[in-house]
C-alpha cells in the first residue's frame, strides 16, 4: 500500500495534537506553521478528519481544532481511512467470495 502526502500530513497533525494537553484547541494557521504544512491543504485534510470523528472543529474568534477522541482511541488505520477512503489491507481475501 502506498499512502499519499495528505495521509502523511494527517499523521503529523494527529500526533502533534495528541502531544498537547487534552482538549487543547489550535488554529489551522498555527498548526500549519508548526508542522510546515500548506494551510489550504491542512484545512482540506482537517475536513476529512472531522468528518471521520477524529478531530473536532470550533468556529469563531476562539475557534480552532482539537482531537475529538482520546489519543489512545485513534488508530493509524482510522487516520488512513479518513484521508484515503475505505481501504482493503488484504484485497485477495475479498476475491474469495
Amino acid at each position: 500500500m502506498r499512502l499519499n502526502q495528505a495521509t502523511d500530513y494527517a499523521f503529523r497533525m494527529v500526533l502533534y495534537l495528541a502531544g498537547l494537553p487534552e482538549g487543547t484547541k489550535i488554529t489551522g494557521a498555527a498548526l500549519a506553521e508548526k508542522q510546515n504544512i500548506p494551510e489550504r491543504f491542512l484545512l482540506k485534510i482537517m475536513r476529512s478528519l472531522t468528518k471521520a470523528g477524529i478531530m473536532k472543529s470550533y468556529r469563531g474568534v476562539e475557534g480552532g481544532f482539537a482531537l475529538q477522541r482520546a489519543p489512545k482511541e485513534i488508530t493509524l488505520f482510522d487516520v488512513i481511512e479518513a484521508v484515503e477512503g475505505q481501504t482493503e489491507l488484504q484485497r485477495c481475501l475479498n476475491d474469495m467470495d
